[in-house]
């Protein structure tokens, strides 16, 4: 008994308190989730066979944790699915969070809120360069991508690809 607590304190991940907050008050609540998942940025990984496996694991891992949860979460709960970071961004209950919270397939939760300085929900942030990212990174040497200094936060999905960004050579600015 004693050594199954331990597992479990073992892969508890510390819950934002905004995220709580928002639960207490609205019920549910958009979060990015950022997977535990070994990532290198795709610039880093050699060739294009590397990238495709690697974002393999990505979609693997967002099924495989997606799938643990409970009977009443469905596809719809799912909002985006990162194809390029081990993060994918759903709505979520109480019941929903304490499972995640437990799972060793989670490394953190990010409530998705309004960065004021960028004007967008950081979800919305994320897909934006996303699809910079996908359309841009191959062609293009020099894009200039705009991030708030509020992605400098500890465990902000926003440095992964940032990371990406940088390791093909597209500038980005604070």
């Amino acid at each position: 008994l004693l050594s199954l607590c331990w597992a479990t304190l073992a892969w508890a991940i510390d819950i934002p308190p905004a995220l709580l907050d928002t639960l207490k008050y609205s019920g549910s609540a958009r979060v990015i989730v950022q997977l535990n998942l070994a990532f290198t940025p795709e610039g880093n990984l050699g060739d294009a066979d590397a990238v495709m496996a690697q974002r393999a694991i990505i979609a693997q891992s967002q099924e495989e944790l997606l799938q643990t949860l409970p009977q009443h979460v469905s596809t719809t709960n799912v909002e985006t699915r990162f194809a390029t970071i081990p993060a994918l961004v759903m709505v979520m209950d109480s019941q929903t969070l304490m499972q995640i919270q437990d799972s060793p397939l989670v490394a953190s939760l990010q409530v998705d809120e309004v960065d004021d300085a960028a004007g967008q929900t950081i979800a919305d942030q994320l897909t934006a360069m996303e699809r910079v990212y996908e359309s841009s990174h191959s062609a293009v040497q020099t894009t200039e991508v705009s991030v708030s200094p509020a992605s400098a936060r500890q465990g902000d999905a926003r440095q992964l690809m940032l990371d990406n960004f940088q390791s093909v050579g597209i500038t980005t600015s604070w």
